[in-house]
């Protein structure tokens, strides 16, 4: 005969159950709280959370889409993110990418939210940061990204391929190591014009 569960008995396993949801992002630097990580559908560099793999997490998330597109679940609502787009995950929500294309690959930027605020306490935390991550006023937004933001994105992604890989020899190494180069010598340039788009409003 099925038991009937009472009230306390439901709340006490959906809290163990979202507590095995729960991902802990372990930062390389405590100093500067950011979590990289690049996923496909074989797998995700550094270790962490990926592809087909519900959870959540205390932290922001920026996800941008470097080759296909996928599809993601976030607090129950399905959003498609197409190449050279990305979508922004607030905090503590429930995601899971349910879907990505056979050459698919995205790369998530995990940080809690108090980065964005300057220091505790600020104007810009109290007016501008909190009342979106702290009272869920947006719990998720696909962007579609400007040519020099998606250029610090594929640079980062093709430097840290080369920094993870830097012990290694194999073909085409040494190419990858001189585009790598190439794109860090051009990246002062692209932060004069962000810098003077973001002083004249021009974003």
């Amino acid at each position: 005969m099925k038991r009937n569960i009472s009230r306390e008995e439901g709340q006490n396993r959906e809290s163990i159950e979202k507590d095995n949801l729960y991902e802990v992002n372990r930062y390389a630097d405590t100093a500067f709280p950011v979590g990289a990580y690049t996923v496909t559908r074989e797998g995700i560099m550094p270790e962490g959370r990926g592809y087909k793999d519900l959870h959540w997490h205390e932290e922001l998330q920026f996800t941008y889409v470097v080759n296909g597109e996928l599809r993601i679940r976030i607090d129950g609502k399905d959003y498609l993110v197409k190449e050279k787009e990305a979508v922004f995950i607030n905090r503590n929500l429930l995601h899971i990418t349910t879907d990505l294309t056979e050459d698919g690959k995205y790369i998530s930027l995990n940080f809690p939210d108090k980065i964005l605020g300057f220091f505790p306490g600020s104007r810009m935390e109290q007016d501008y940061v909190f009342p979106y991550t702290r009272g869920y006023m947006l719990p998720a937004v696909v962007l579609k990204l400007l040519p020099y933001h998606r250029l610090g994105l594929e640079t980062y992604e093709r430097l840290g391929r080369v920094y993870e890989l830097k012990d290694i020899e194999t073909p085409g190494m040494e190419e990858m190591r001189k585009m790598a180069e190439s794109i860090r010598e051009k990246m002062p340039g692209c932060k004069v014009k962000i810098k003077g788009e973001l002083y004249t409003g021009n974003m």
